[in-house]
Formats: structure tokens, sequence, C-alpha cells
């Protein structure tokens, strides 16, 4: 990486550390002097402190904060469940990538490879039936922390299946969900006008046909 090409900024903070100065250059990667919010410095790569790897002079790892990993793990939920990746999560709150991941996966939200690649890409945003209720499915499988069962699905409260917002999302058995978008009407079939009127129709057509053939 060249120097004109990294995206570090000297007086940009990641994390706890602060960009002073650029240090040198050794084996293709950028060393960059930082200054740590506990006052020591520290020599951090690029790559380390735009992924979040570094984020620390190691103080972070000293001694229990157990207030600070409490707001953490709620902050981290609802960033995560919003759709953020791991790595935007951590740069946003200056806690390490892996620290990160390592938290969503005890909390049961972790997404595999395919879902993180439809959320970076445009089709969360799609406006296709069968993919929003895929999404619907899966923010709601996030949402409870388990795997739908194939006889499960989710319902949209306002029948908008572009909104997935999770208080506007249900989960119904598939025979409860037909029923309800469904539902049995009262007239029996023979005797509804639309089905008189195509009998009438069809028998019509059906004698003019029989007459013609026996002529």
């Amino acid at each position: 990486m060249r120097l004109g090409e990294t995206k570090i900024v000297v007086g940009q903070r990641y994390g706890q550390l602060t960009v002073l100065s650029f240090n040198k250059r050794f084996k293709g990667h950028l060393y960059w002097n930082c200054l740590c919010d506990c006052g020591n410095n520290k020599l951090c790569t690029s790559d380390n402190l735009l992924n979040g790897t570094t984020h620390s002079c190691g103080c972070a790892r000293k001694g229990p904060r157990p207030h600070l990993r409490k707001i953490s793990r709620e902050l981290v939920t609802s960033l995560y469940v919003e759709g953020l990746s791991t790595r935007k999560v951590a740069r946003r709150l200056g806690y390490s990538e892996t620290w990160i991941a390592k938290l969503v996966k005890e909390l049961g939200i972790s997404r595999n490879r395919l879902e993180g690649v439809r959320l970076a890409s445009s089709f969360s945003d799609t406006t296709h039936w069968r993919s929003c209720r895929a999404q619907a499915r899966k923010v709601m499988e996030r949402h409870l922390g388990r795997k739908l069962k194939t006889d499960e699905h989710v319902h949209h409260i306002n029948h908008d299946y572009t909104d997935r917002r999770i208080e506007n999302l249900v989960v119904m058995n598939a025979s409860d969900h037909a029923k309800h978008h469904h539902p049995k009407n009262p007239i029996p079939r023979w005797l509804r006008p639309e089905r008189k009127a195509y009998m009438k129709k069809y028998f019509s057509t059906y004698r003019k046909g029989n007459a013609t053939s026996a002529s």
C-alpha cells in the first residue's frame, strides 16, 4: 500500500488511539505513531487500524470493565440486528473485530457468509416478493435466535411485504397463514353469482356445440 493510497488521516481516532504521524514503510506495510487515551505510544499498521484489530495500546485488556462490557453487549446486539457487519460494529464502538464476532456468536445472532453478502449488497433493497419473504424470515430468525421450521411462515401485519420491521412481522403456521389470506367463503360454490354466470355460459356453448355436431 502506498502512502498516498492509505485512508489513514493524521489526527483521526481509531478506538482509543489517535494517529500522530507516519513512521515508516516496512515489507509492504505502513506504520503509524499513535497515542492511546491512557498516555502510552503505540506503533500500528494501517491494516490493523482500519479493520479494528488494534484499537488501544493494550490497556483495554487490562482489568475488568463490566459496566462497559454490558453497554457494549446491548449496543452490539442492536447494531448487528439492524444489518451492520461485525467490522462496522467494531469500528463504531472502538472494539476489536474478533471480540465482536465472538460476542455475536455467543448471543446466537451470527450470520453466515451468504447472509452477510446479501445484506452488504443491494439485495436488501429489493422489492421482489420472493426476496422480501426470504429477508423477512432472516429478520425473524435473528429476533428469535433460532431457525424457523419449514411449516412456520412469517406474516406481514400491514400486508406490505417490503416492510420488514420486526414489529410488523409475526410467525404463523402454514395452515393459519393460508386461512388468513384465503378465508373460507360462507356461500357454497354452486350458489355464487360468478359461478352461476360461468355455468350458464358453459351450458349455452355446450348445447350449441352439440346441436352443430348433431346436424
